[in-house]
Formats: C-alpha cells, structure tokens, sequence
C-alpha cells in the first residue's frame, strides 16, 4: 500500500530537521488528534441511537481500514512498535527508569506546559 503523499507548494521552504523531542511530541500531538477524531465519531453513532436516527457506515471505505487487520490497523500496530522501538534504544544508550521515576517525569512534564 502506498502511503498518501502530501503535497507540496514550490514557494514553501523545505522542513527544517527536527530534533527528537520535537518529532516525538509531534506524533503525540498526532495520536491526539487520532484518538479525538474516533471519540467524536463514536459520540456521535451513540447520539444517532439517542435520537433514533438511523446510520449505515457499513460502506465508509476509511472505517473498514481501520478495522482488525484492515491496512491501517496494521500500520498502526507497526508505528506502535515503531515508537516502542524508540524507549528501547533509549533504554540500551542508559536511560533507565522505573514506573516512579517515569511517572515523576510525567508529571513534571505535564506541569511545565
């Protein structure tokens, strides 16, 4: 399967190198998105029955890739091991940390929003 492509003015610059971090809280900031997305959708299907209105995603080609093994939840399964992947080399370079130390470093994070 081939990715979509994002497409590209030719006025607009190049994208600078990011750092780790900042490519890290990008993808956080992705998954984010991700998830909004499918929790509104799910209020939504919930405020249908409510209403008793009727809704047939049975054809919403989107939603049939994201079901089990559909192209996409393979290609989240994979970008999931992917950033696991990204804690282990992490973790082999010396960055060891129990779940306190991580859950410290979580809060402390959360704070310096």
């Amino acid at each position: 399967m081939r990715s979509p492509e994002i497409m590209r003015s030719p006025e607009q610059p190049e994208q600078k190198e990011m750092e780790p971090i900042e490519v890290l809280r990008y993808m956080a900031q992705m998954g984010r998105d991700l998830e909004k997305y499918a929790i509104r959708a799910q209020a939504m299907i919930e405020e249908a029955k409510e209403r008793g209105i009727p809704v047939d995603l049975s054809g919403n080609q989107a939603l049939k890739k994201f079901a089990p093994l559909g192209e996409y939840e393979v290609m989240l399964i994979t970008l999931r091991s992917e950033m696991m992947g990204v804690g282990s080399d992490l973790y082999s370079q010396g960055v060891k940390m129990t779940k306190e130390d991580l859950d410290a470093r979580l809060k402390k994070m959360e704070q310096s929003k």
